[in-house]
């Protein structure tokens, strides 16, 4: 769909965020290829913007969430995804090796 800021009254036509996401979503399946599933890999739009006013989210193919419901929805996913038991330390040492010195 398209993306849509209001500024001053006024609106003004945005990329969408949702190519993004799936940059992200790519780069992320790469780096933790072998130890996480896929399926465990949740993708997200997060608006930080205190006073973003968001509508139409039901038609992103991708949740929309403002900053401050972000710990709900991650805890509403993690209860989704109970049974799930990844080794959290070798995902951290795979995260570092690839940050940028």
């Amino acid at each position: 769909g398209n993306w849509v800021r209001t500024d001053g009254g006024e609106e003004e036509g945005m990329l969408s965020p949702v190519a993004q996401v799936d940059r992200h979503h790519v780069l992320v399946s790469e780096i933790l290829g072998g130890l996480v599933a896929e399926e465990h890999i949740h993708d997200i739009i997060c608006i930080a913007h205190d006073k973003a006013i968001i509508d139409g989210e039901e038609n992103s193919p991708v949740p929309v969430v403002k900053a401050d419901n972000l710990v709900r929805f991650i805890k509403t996913e993690d209860a989704k995804a109970s049974g799930c038991e990844y080794d959290c330390e070798a995902i951290l040492q795979r995260i570092e090796s690839y940050k940028v010195k």
